[in-house]
């Protein structure tokens, strides 16, 4: 199961040119034990090779590792758990074939939340504003984390300077991808992320 209140999500095409196997090792070194690999331009062949990379340094650290979306690839690479999108099947449709992985869900919404509260945890946001996206709020937040029986992580726009806000809310977690990924931030922002 989780136990770890901070969630690393990968995403090169938001920190273009970024080694994420490199990202990977420094929030390790950090302190940060969960990872979502959210590589979706990448081919099946391409996303299993850098998923074997990954799960075998992550697993390595004791930390755990989610692949985006894809029950297949996260079998092969024997990850933890895998992440649903919002529009991919349902948490109960996963376990049918991969009953030992555990199972995240992304929500954007009460009723979403609702929905898929079957999963071992949800991740919701955008929180605050993120590029393209308009924030969801704390309120909303606040009204999912007390509907729904699973943990909640909030995404989007997260930052050390607002994390506190998302607990106060109910909130399990904290997960990012800019924020502990970009290289102008990072080193600052997984001081703290690291501890949680």
């Amino acid at each position: 199961m989780i136990n770890h209140k901070f969630y690393a999500i990968t995403d090169r095409s938001q920190v273009p040119d970024q080694d994420v196997v490199a990202a990977i090792h420094k929030a390790l070194n950090a302190g940060v034990r969960m990872f979502q690999l959210r590589e979706k331009d990448l081919s099946s062949g391409d996303l299993l090779r850098l998923g074997h990379q990954v799960a075998e340094i992550t697993r390595n650290a004791g930390a755990q590792l989610f692949i985006n979306d894809r029950v297949d690839i996260a079998l092969a690479v024997g990850a933890d758990g895998v992440h649903l999108r919002t529009s991919s099947f349902s948490p109960e449709e996963a376990r049918d074939f991969a009953r030992d992985l555990i199972i995240g869900a992304s929500v954007h919404n009460a009723g979403e939340a609702v929905d898929k509260q079957k999963a071992d945890f949800l991740l919701f946001g955008p929180v605050f504003q993120t590029p393209g996206k308009p924030e969801k709020g704390l309120d909303e937040l606040r009204t999912i984390t007390n509907e729904v029986d699973c943990p909640v992580y909030a995404v989007g726009g997260i930052t050390p300077d607002n994390a506190d806000a998302c607990f106060d809310a109910g909130a399990f977690g904290v997960a990012a991808i800019r924020s502990w990924l970009d290289p102008e931030v990072a080193n600052e922002n997984l001081k703290y992320f690291g501890k949680l």
